[in-house]
């Protein structure tokens, strides 16, 4: 397959897929590729009229130094998965050129479709394909390559290749009558190169220092927690300051159910009473609840501003936000308090926890997402690194 001409510095295309073990413990992605008891079991690969499936490490890592000495176009389906895999079998991203089947028809869609399967991409094409179901359903089940009939494998891995072959050629033919979207498409596959050898080196991460500091924000959180609670005892039915419901309500006003004792009656109307025991004599009685009206918290010039501005009264940052604003007395402070401990918790859930669960070996190895938003806008997720917060201490 010869492609010269076309913005490419390299002849020589090389398809290919593998197929791993599903080692790595939640919270992380049981096949992720930087998880170090994770390994390839099979390699897949097409290069002009030449099958192979590898085996063997010293047979993954002579591919790897040949595609790289020979300088192939690598051409995969979520192509960053596999590549992270033969970056730990010797490859360096600066000698290969790559095509992601998947990326090119997110930006050939007008980004519309986003992470679509090999099977949804066979299938726009009008490709016959269908992935074994017995395989699927035991990867989803968290079985790896390694746990599968070998036969089996070998079938899937080289159906993979194959329909991801013929889907390239689909996807080139189309590059070759775009030449206004050429220049971008492969700087777009450029950028894939970058974003998976910034997975690849991950960001050290002082595993040890985040525990410590997580540690002290819980401790301040129990105590924050705490002081609300019994600042706040006398707010009707208002015992958990975590709960939006119970923040609302308080700040609103509205119906609550309170718990009461009901009494039993007989077929007659009259109370049952009992007959034997500690409590004989009197009047059994079952759990019910009744509806009570609880005072809004906030004055009736800040219910009349959020009504006529269509704001929605609720326990929400915006609200509180808003009546901190515009609002004064217990309101505002009881606003402060929750706004406060939100903060805190925040704090725990989104810059310690993750980054605390996801490090491998002091280190974090984020998955950087090319086809999921409409706007072309990159994510990053496993963890969330563009959730660093870098306007005041945490």
């Amino acid at each position: 397959m010869n492609i010269a001409g076309d913005g490419f510095w390299t002849q020589k295309v090389t398809v290919l897929d593998v197929e791993t073990t599903i080692r790595a413990p939640l919270p992380h992605f049981g096949a992720s590729p930087t998880y170090p008891t994770n390994w390839i079991v099979s390699l897949g690969y097409k290069h002009e009229d030449k099958e192979e499936q590898l085996y063997s490490k010293r047979s993954i890592i002579e591919f790897v130094h040949w595609v790289g000495e020979e300088a192939h176009l690598i051409v995969g389906h979520n192509l960053s998965f596999d590549l992270l895999y033969l970056m730990r079998y010797g490859l360096n991203l600066d000698f290969v050129n790559i095509w992601d089947t998947q990326k090119y028809n997110y930006i050939s869609s007008g980004r519309i479709d986003g992470q679509v399967s090999l099977e949804q991409l066979a299938k726009k094409y009008r490709l016959p394909f269908k992935k074994d179901t017995e395989i699927k359903e035991r990867f989803r089940a968290g079985l790896g390559a390694d746990e599968i009939d070998q036969e089996l494998l070998r079938i899937y891995l080289k159906s993979d290749v194959r329909v991801t072959s013929q889907i390239f050629e689909k996807q080139l033919e189309e590059y070759r009558n775009s030449e206004a979207m050429q220049e971008y498409i492969l700087e777009m596959m450029y950028s894939l190169k970058v974003t998976t050898d910034m997975t690849y080196q991950g960001m050290k991460f002082n595993v040890e220092g985040a525990k410590e500091a997580k540690k002290d924000k819980t401790l301040l959180l129990e105590v924050q927690e705490e002081r609300i609670q019994e600042r706040w005892k006398d707010l009707y039915n208002f015992t958990n300051p975590n709960s939006s419901s119970q923040v609302a309500t308080a700040l609103w006003g509205g119906q609550v159910k309170v718990p009461v004792d009901v009494e039993v009656l007989g077929e007659d109307g009259e109370p049952v009473r009992y007959k034997s025991g500690d409590k004989k004599g009197q009047i059994k009685t079952k759990k019910g609840f009744s509806m009570e009206t609880v005072q809004p918290l906030v004055s009736q010039d800040t219910i009349d501003l959020f009504n006529n501005r269509g704001w929605d009264k609720n326990a929400s940052a915006q609200a509180l936000t808003y009546i901190q604003k515009y609002d004064e007395g217990d309101a505002v402070e009881f606003a402060q308090d929750i706004t406060g401990l939100r903060h805190i918790n925040k704090t725990i859930n989104t810059y310690y926890k993750p980054y605390i669960d996801f490090a491998v070996s002091e280190t974090i190895h984020p998955t950087y997402n090319h086809c999921i938003t409409q706007t072309g806008r990159l994510s990053s997720s496993k963890p969330n690194m563009q959730n660093m917060n870098n306007k005041e201490q945490l």
